[in-house]
């Protein structure tokens, strides 16, 4: 998925496509040092995997998508919920740029991936998973999607995630 942080950017700021109205995130925006922790050195780290499984029983991982992390506050749990509902972001509430707020990594092919040397606390990792299928006669459909889920790590231990749906 070579999309997926402007994926996660874009719907943050709410230009996703979406047939509902544009949702005022209530949460404070966050006072940018908070959120730049996470490019800060630590001695923690996040070691996960991510994968879907197909309705036939088929599992897809991650293998090759970029993983983000970032600091996990009220305001970012907020934004996240609102835009894996579907929903639209009003920009008048959402003043942040998260492209400068988020670390990446890239996905093994067995959808394995690590955050290394960061510092303790909460933190969403983000990433998608995405493959075709036929449709109709000639076309391709699109299936999967993007995971997200929160993790606390503390100072100088590593925390194991599993990302599925």
């Amino acid at each position: 998925m070579k999309k997926l942080f402007a994926l996660v950017a874009v719907g943050l700021l709410g230009a996703c496509v979406s047939q509902k109205p544009p949702v005022k995130l209530l949460a404070t925006p966050d006072d940018p040092k908070i959120l730049n922790r996470v490019n800060q050195k630590g001695t923690s780290r996040i070691q996960g995997q991510a994968f879907m499984r197909q309705v036939g029983g088929g599992v897809v991982t991650a293998a090759g998508e970029k993983v983000g992390l970032f600091v996990a506050t009220p305001y970012t749990e907020e934004a996240f919920a609102t835009v894996k509902s579907g929903q639209n972001i009003d920009q008048s509430t959402d003043t942040l740029n998260f492209k400068q707020y988020i670390k990446t990594t890239t996905a093994d092919a067995t959808g394995n991936f690590e955050f290394d040397q960061i510092p303790p606390g909460n933190y969403v990792v983000v990433t998608k998973v995405a493959w075709q299928v036929p449709q109709g006669r000639y076309g391709m459909s699109d299936e999967g999607g993007v995971l997200n889920q929160k993790v606390t790590v503390a100072q100088g231990q590593t925390a194991k995630i599993i990302m599925n749906r």
